[in-house]
């Protein structure tokens, strides 16, 4: 730690109790990032300004209470001019009722003509039905977004109100500048946004979203390929990881066909899928396959990631246990390490797809022991400087998978006694043995008696 601090140019580190070296230290690190070290939660942040600048550069402003950016109250929005729409076209603005409606009565069967200020509220669908958008807005929320046109029924099956996420789209815009009840609006807008998200948004996504402890079975099994290392190299000896591989392939096949079929097309940036990996693990090594194991979950964590990030989707995913974010989409995790051996070592592992391309990304920094420290072989000068920037209780309460089994004591079986064992002890005592009962009991038989 000391050599660490000197390394970051920390002042009076000599003086400081350890408590204070480790946070003087983190705070180092944190600054070297261009970033500043939060006291309460012991990690890296952006600072408030660069918050505020970021902000700015969306044309937003930064809300201090909600930690986000938001739009200024000072602006006032722009109302946005409808335009006459086009006949026979999808549009939101302003229609002609008797030009381009093919139904033009509300759900009551009044003409629309009726309603007040209708001219900025109809709403033209795909199939030329019109709609008061808040008669529409209505039957939507009381119906939780059925997509059934309540004016279109032909052999008793409705029409849909939108064919694919353009004309939602539509719907969605329309609904967000005509609707006037905010209340209405925002439960509308609410509903079709989350139908909009699940008609865009990848299956595989949905899929590991429902099915979570299938997705972490993905990173243990890599764990576990990983840390089978046997004394000995024998054709199948490595029990423990193909047992893991098993376990993995009997959960995938206990999903529904199409959500099976989505989890083993999960890729890494090579290309392969988890088909394909696990199909060659009888024939390849089984370090190498537990290495790509790995990299199937951390790639497929941060495609999640990011794709909820780009479309201002507001949901998490936690990665599994004792994985340590260490950069952006930079993974540190702990690996059992020669588990037939009882020591304290642990395979320290890194996932960065931007500086190891081979095997999807993940990579084995070294050994760690936490009484003797790294062992001297360093595989690039990248894995050198991450290996220096670790703090050591970091590592030494970095808990390594797979967990070594508990086993518990073998009750000893008690032999069976015999039946001629069991006469004779029914006889000592007077008695006489039922084989039908198993127990000691009673002679039926009465003593003769001489006249």
């Amino acid at each position: 730690m000391e050599a660490l601090a000197k390394k970051l140019k920390i002042k009076n580190y000599g003086k400081m109790t350890k408590s204070q070296l480790q946070k003087a230290v983190r705070r180092a690190e944190c600054k070297a990032q261009g970033l500043v070290y939060d006291a309460k939660t012991g990690k890296c942040r952006k600072s408030v300004a660069q918050k505020r600048a970021e902000c700015k550069a969306q044309g937003l402003v930064y809300d201090a209470k909600t930690k986000k950016c938001r739009k200024s109250k000072n602006k006032k929005s722009k109302k946005k001019k409808y335009q006459p729409a086009k006949k026979g076209q999808m549009f939101d603005g302003d229609v002609n009722i008797s030009r381009d409606c093919k139904i033009s009565n509300d759900f009551e069967l009044d003409p629309l003509t009726t309603h007040s200020n209708i001219k900025k509220k109809i709403y033209k669908n795909w199939n030329g039905t019109c709609f008061d958008i808040d008669d529409l807005a209505g039957y939507l929320i009381a119906n939780n977004g059925k997509n059934a046109d309540p004016m279109r029924i032909y052999d008793g099956v409705n029409e849909p109100l939108w064919r694919d996420k353009d004309e939602l789209k539509s719907l969605l815009k329309f609904s967000k500048n005509a609707i006037t009840n905010k209340e209405r609006k925002n439960k509308l807008v609410s509903i079709l946004n989350t139908i909009y998200m699940d008609l865009v948004t990848p299956p595989y996504i949905a899929a590991i979203e429902k099915n979570i402890s299938v997705f972490n079975q993905i990173f243990l099994t890599g764990c576990t390929a990983i840390a089978d290392n046997p004394s000995s190299y024998k054709i199948g000896i490595f029990s423990e990881a193909v047992e893991s591989i098993g376990i993995l392939a009997a959960k995938i096949d206990e999903l529904p066909l199409k959500v099976s079929k989505l989890f083993l097309n999960l890729k890494i940036n090579t290309g392969k899928t988890l088909q394909d990996i696990l199909s060659t693990s009888n024939i390849t090594c089984i370090h190498g396959i537990g290495i790509q194991i790995c990299s199937i979950y951390f790639q497929n964590f941060v495609n999640i990631k990011n794709f909820w990030l780009e479309n201002k989707i507001h949901k998490t995913i936690d990665l599994y246990p004792n994985i340590i974010p260490i950069e952006d989409s930079v993974f540190l995790w702990a690996v059992r390490a020669d588990h037939h051996k009882k020591h304290n070592s642990k395979q320290i592992f890194i996932w960065n797809p931007r500086q190891y391309t081979h095997n999807g990304g993940t990579h084995r920094l070294g050994n760690y022991n936490s009484k003797s420290g790294w062992d001297d072989r360093y595989y690039s000068a990248y894995s050198k400087r991450v290996i220096n920037s670790i703090p050591s209780i970091l590592l030494d309460n970095l808990e390594a998978y797979p967990k070594i089994k508990k086993r518990g004591r073998v009750k000893k079986k008690k032999s069976k006694k015999s039946i001629a064992q069991k006469r004779a002890e029914c006889k000592a005592r007077g008695l006489v043995y039922d084989t039908k009962t198993k127990k000691c009991r009673k002679s039926k038989k009465k003593s003769r008696v001489r006249k």
